[in-house]
């Protein structure tokens, strides 16, 4: 049993605050049946800090490797090649045994293993590697194991095992959307009736997608995902042919001219939805043989979660050839290069050669699919989790939230896009402050850094430069620290004169403060969430984060990603002339999509059945009651107020009622 010194220390390296620990908290006990949170279990220890007491409640209620390994992911003492999360990790090692899913060593061996694939093979001779790692991250060698330690723990959580022990099934699969799995088709074969060539009726009841499959002694770390009733979405059916021993064999290339070998599931929940997908929108061309590295994420024998590391070995057919090793149990599995692009789905070997060569495609057809089916990789609502927020996250004992969906998907559209964004979303005051702790829970642990401002810091800081002379720049210097920021890169002279009156000044500061944003992380978008609410700012406070949004939208290569919320109808004009030229388009306005009265009725079922389960009067009261709401929300705003601050109240007032809590 780990001792209560070891927590203690593990309990020192946590960087998070605790409401945040508590969200990870909460995810290591999704598969408990009884979900406990944070500030309950502090409760229970009342002689100790709360994320001690979280700790030893996890120990004693036997899920302590599970909590975590959470806590590995989502970086709660920051990323593994952080000095913090170094040692955090390595007392989750030493102690636990648990091991993250990723370390620097092993990024540095995966690089060194990708060079050697990639060598060009010319009259039995092995030259040097043909690619310049300054050409392919110039920032440094070291920035390139950063940026890959990070891809391959983002990509790990998006990769699947496609099972059905009933009917032989046994592949790989990745996440491409909230909730859809593409996969190699021919490991749906078994599913085939011989007779009519469909598939079968029952499959939706044996076909399982398996995720978190890591190498772990953990038996709790597999999520189980049923597919959808009608769970086939999409096919490209595979020319494999039967040998005589009955195996599944390629014909010759040139009868592979227009053959895919791709399939995409529905599933019946949205793991995407928390755990991001792999884009389809930038599916990297097959390009130049041995010019590409590549890394396929797979299940290889049906086992744990494997990466290997290969290069491109030239054409086949209308697919390629490719250098990753694998075994049966790896079809399905993603294709990725080292930018962190989708080539295509690994297929299988070539029989017979020498080397051995596996042959991967599909990647076209996929994201040919993508741009013609816009409305079938959109979830359904009703997968949507977040209908209610609270700093726990527990379903139906905080503010409603719904129609949350189209403000979900406008983040993870920004998240996986390449160009800088800047965006303004308007909240009723009575859920806006919460939305910056929503929108962090949402984006991919180490695959994106969110930095947060709050009106309340913005307002200290304000005032505690008051008296400065250059009262502008002291506040752009106290939001940097405030930020974490790492130092600048060369020390710059204090201005003279206030930036707001010198413009050479100014955009040297902006210059500056846009490398410190680069380098908080080395790979992946950074979120800058600032909450403004709907009152008047300070001069100096308004000015710098002017330049702070500039600096955030000049980061190089495009990474930075501006989200302001408040509730002032003027939020967007102003957030405009703010960035002035920084920007190619307008700064986009998010809002949420008003419900239906059958969105509105379901989330009044599902809250309910979460805190009143043993009161079905409860349930009854409310049932068919959600075209009042809806009306009533929408009178709300002909007299000039908000539609959703009106909803919410509405709400709470009902659930206060329903419970007894007020008359």
């Amino acid at each position: 049993m780990i001792s209560d010194e070891i927590l203690a220390k593990l309990a020192r390296c946590v960087a998070v605050s605790v409401d945040e620990f508590g969200r990870t908290f909460a995810r290591a006990q999704s598969q408990r049946d009884s979900v406990q949170d944070h500030a309950t279990v502090a409760a229970l220890y009342p002689d100790v800090p709360t994320i001690i007491a979280c700790l030893r409640f996890a120990r004693e209620e036997q899920f302590l490797r599970r909590l975590l390994r959470k806590s590995i992911e989502a970086q709660v003492a920051g990323p593994i090649l952080s000095p913090n999360g170094q040692v955090f990790a390595e007392l989750c090692r030493e102690h636990a045994g648990v091991t993250p899913s990723l370390d620097v060593d092993t990024a540095r061996a995966a690089i060194e293993e990708m060079a050697l694939a990639l060598t060009t093979e010319k009259e039995g001779a092995v030259t040097q590697p043909v690619f310049d790692r300054q050409a392919v991250n110039p920032q440094g060698y070291d920035a390139e194991v950063a940026f890959l330690a990070a891809q391959l723990q983002n990509t790990m959580r998006k990769v699947c095992r496609i099972v059905d022990g009933r009917n032989g099934v046994s592949g790989s699969g990745v996440l491409i959307a909230p909730h859809l799995v593409a996969t190699a088709a021919h490991v749906l074969e078994p599913l085939l009736d011989r007779e009519t060539g469909d598939y079968r009726t029952d499959a939706a009841d044996t076909l399982k997608v398996k995720l978190d499959m890591l190498a772990t002694s953990d038996a709790e770390a597999d999520r189980t995902i049923d597919v959808a009733e009608k769970w086939l979405v999409a096919e490209a059916r595979c020319d494999f042919q039967r040998d005589a021993a009955g195996k599944l064999t390629l014909p010759p290339p040139e009868q592979l001219m227009d053959s895919h070998d791709v399939a995409i599931l529905r599933l019946k929940d949205a793991p995407g939805l928390t755990r991001g997908w792999v884009s389809l929108e930038q599916v990297a061309s097959r390009g130049e043989p041995n010019r590409h590295g590549l890394l396929l994420h797979h299940h290889p024998g049906g086992g744990a979660q494997m990466v290997s590391y290969g290069s491109h070995k030239g054409a086949h057919g209308s697919r390629f050839l490719h250098s990753c090793s694998s075994l049966g149990g790896s079809s399905g599995g993603p294709l990725i290069s080292q930018a962190a692009r989708i080539v295509g789905l690994h297929h299988g070997a070539v029989k017979d050669a020498d080397p051995v060569l596996n042959v991967g495609g599909g990647g076209a057809w996929l994201a040919r699919w993508w741009r013609e089916h816009p409305d079938d990789h959109m979830p359904d609502p009703s997968l949507n989790p977040l209908w209610e927020w609270r700093p726990a996250g527990a379903v139906g004992t905080g503010i409603p939230v719904i129609g949350f969906e189209s403000l979900q998907h406008s983040v993870w559209f920004a998240q996986l896009a390449t160009e800088p964004m800047a965006a303004v979303v308007s909240m009723p005051r009575v859920a806006g402050a919460l939305l910056v702790d929503i929108i962090s829970s949402m984006l991919p642990p180490g695959g994106a850094t969110v930095l947060r401002i709050r009106r309340a810091e913005l307002d200290r800081i304000a005032m505690a430069t008051l008296e400065s002379r250059e009262p502008t720049s002291a506040v752009l210097e106290a939001l940097a620290n405030q930020l974490q920021l790492p130092v600048a890169a060369a020390p710059t002279e204090l201005p003279t004169s206030d930036l707001s009156t010198d413009s050479v000044r100014a955009a040297n500061a902006v210059a500056a403060l846009a490398d410190r944003l680069g380098r908080v992380q080395a790979a992946g978008p950074v979120w800058l969430l600032v909450h403004v609410e709907d009152k008047p700012m300070r001069t100096a406070a308004s000015e710098a984060l002017g330049y702070l949004y500039r600096a955030l939208l000049s980061i190089q290569g495009g990474r930075g990603r501006l989200l302001v919320i408040g509730d002032h109808p003027g939020m967007a004009a102003a957030v405009q002339d703010m960035l002035r030229d920084s920007v190619s388009g307008p700064v986009l306005k998010w809002s949420f999509a008003e419900p239906s009265e059958s969105d509105i009725e379901t989330y009044l079922v599902r809250w309910a059945q979460a805190v009143a389960p043993d009161k079905p009067d409860v349930r009854a009261s409310l049932q068919g009651s959600g075209w009042l709401f809806l009306k009533a929300a929408q009178a709300a705003v002909i007299q000039g107020g908000d539609f959703y601050a009106a909803l919410c109240d509405l709400l709470r007032e009902q659930f206060d009622r329903a419970l007894g809590i007020r008359a």
